[in-house]
């Protein structure tokens, strides 16, 4: 049985990350795919994936700090 990934955020949009960011997860993906590799949409569907470990990673840390406050 295959499963599928659904990204928690709808957006792949890589402009919604600090310039700074931006440049990491680019360079990042370059480094790790090659550039042959690192298409645009080989980018978006991997940013899709990181944006949603982001949004899980955020709300547990939201959980955790609503939980000791």
């Amino acid at each position: 049985m295959k499963k599928s990934f659904t990204p928690l955020l709808q957006t792949n949009d890589i402009n919604q990350f600090q310039p700074e960011l931006q440049q990491r997860i680019r360079l990042n993906m370059r480094k790790y795919l090659g550039e042959a590799h690192a298409s645009e949409l080989s980018m978006k569907k991997i940013l899709g994936f990181a944006c949603s470990l982001h949004m899980i990673h955020t709300a547990q840390a939201g959980s955790f700090e609503a939980l000791t406050n």
